[in-house]
């Protein structure tokens, strides 16, 4: 299975030791479904932005794929992707 926080489930906040701790089981196989999506939230681009960051180092901490999820976000999602 895959471990991660949706863009969408942002508004209560996560942590992300926590995220890491539970992504590291050896049955999950991906991050995600994770991303960014400002079809319904752009208020929120920033959180978004910064936990999609912390999906993907994690993903590459662990050597596991990240599951992208982006809805009217594409340059921002290719520029975080690129970054990180």
């Amino acid at each position: 299975y895959s471990c991660g926080i949706h863009p969408l489930n942002l508004d209560e906040g996560y942590n992300f030791e926590e995220l890491a701790r539970l992504a590291a089981d050896e049955d999950v196989v991906a991050m995600g479904e994770t991303g960014l999506d400002y079809y319904y939230q752009k208020e929120n681009a920033e959180l978004q932005r910064t936990s999609f960051r912390e999906h993907i180092r994690i993903g590459r901490e662990l050597n596991k794929p990240v599951i992208v999820h982006t809805r009217d976000a594409r340059d921002d999602t290719l520029l975080v992707l690129r970054e990180e």
